[in-house]
């Protein structure tokens, strides 16, 4: 009898956006959020976290869209840097992508 193929499932990336202990915003890409949770809140997470102890434990994910391919993921991710405080906020609170409008000319 020949063998069945296996099933794959993809679950892609994760584009996220973490309400820290002090109110700033953290967002980052990852294939596996709890992990990358357990990450931060241990301490063992790079620069953001370093040297300032009152951003943690992570109060809540602001945010999420998850299964993405990576390079959708790593586009939207940039794009989160870049935005302000109150275009992140505004984002959180629709649920929404902003719109940015270009000048052109």
């Amino acid at each position: 009898m020949p063998r069945k193929p296996p099933i794959l499932v993809f679950k892609g990336h994760t584009v996220f956006i973490l309400e820290c202990a002090d109110g700033s915003y953290f967002s980052g890409i990852t294939s596996d959020l709890k992990s990358k949770l357990k990450e931060i809140n241990s301490g063992e997470h790079g620069f953001y976290f370093m040297g300032h102890p009152d951003r943690l434990p992570i109060k809540r994910i602001a945010f999420k869209e998850e299964h993405l391919p990576f390079r959708e993921a790593y586009l939207k991710h940039l794009y989160l840097r870049s935005l302000n405080r109150s275009c992140r906020t505004k984002m959180i609170q629709t649920g929404k992508w902003p719109i940015r409008r270009l000048g052109i000319g």
